[in-house]
């Protein structure tokens, strides 16, 4: 997963500068201004978690419930941990957002259903068989045709199945995204290096069960940034049927994990 932000030398002594004195005043105005240099960011991170808004919810909504979570991440921010504040800000905003859409969830009660139950055929079939299913075994095993199954991985992808949700709690209550394991290995994380390479490692066996067509979307989307936009043009497929392979890999990795 790439920076959200990249600033040169002298922007980044004033932001670092920035910082020093909103930690040692808190003043409302030096926190706007931290809001209005990051702002920005809102938008990428946004756009990546590729959201097809329904319903009440229009993309300026998305946009402002973000805003919400920046500020919330300001205020909440704590250097020491070793995390960067883009890394944490990313996920504070998306989990505005993801609030929000919980709040308007436009599935009804069979759509998620019919969710669940492709992750459990999914995990079965796998240990019954020692490989994957296919969209059509799985589609089969739940009596769903394979447009059906198609619009289920749909809901999958809008329920936001991602590696972006936190996947792994170290123990003292902070939860860690699949996703930034599969980041620099250079990249501070908020976890013991010993149980950080034993979940890296169970995640890339993991990886590795999957199709070589879904390596490469997750390649695309979580280590080299792109939106679900951007790699469906990198891919030749619709954006639709990206959030379709999307959804499954997700849901088979869940599974596995």
């Amino acid at each position: 997963m790439n920076p959200i932000t990249t600033t040169n030398p002298d922007t980044q002594s004033k932001i670092d500068l920035l910082w020093q004195h909103y930690r040692e005043s808190r003043a409302p105005e030096i926190h706007e201004r931290l809001i209005l240099f990051y702002a920005p960011m809102i938008r990428k991170v946004v756009d990546r978690m590729g959201l097809r808004p329904a319903g009440a919810i229009e993309w300026e909504d998305l946009l402002n419930y973000g805003v919400f979570g920046l500020m919330d991440a300001v205020k909440r921010f704590e250097p020491e941990r070793g995390i960067s504040f883009e890394t944490f800000a990313s996920l504070r905003v998306r989990g505005a957002v993801l609030d929000a859409l919980r709040q308007h969830d436009p599935l009804g009660r069979l759509a998620r259903r019919r969710v669940r139950a492709a992750k459990a055929t999914i995990q079965q079939l796998s240990v019954q068989w020692g490989r994957t299913p296919n969209d059509r075994e799985v589609a089969e095993a739940i009596g769903l045709s394979q447009d059906q199954y198609k619009r289920v991985l749909q809901d999958a992808s809008f329920t936001i199945l991602s590696l972006d949700r936190p996947g792994y709690d170290n123990g003292d209550g902070h939860a860690l995204p699949l996703a930034d394991l599969l980041e620099d290995a250079g990249a501070a994380l908020v976890m013991d290096r010993v149980e950080e390479e034993e979940m890296r490692e169970r995640l890339a066996r993991s990886l590795q069960r999957l199709s070589r067509r879904e390596q490469i979307l997750l390649s695309l989307y979580y280590s080299d940034g792109l939106t679900m936009r951007e790699v469906a043009q990198a891919m030749q497929i619709s954006q639709t049927r990206v959030c379709q392979i999307h959804a499954r890999a997700i849901l088979t990795l869940k599974t596995l994990l």
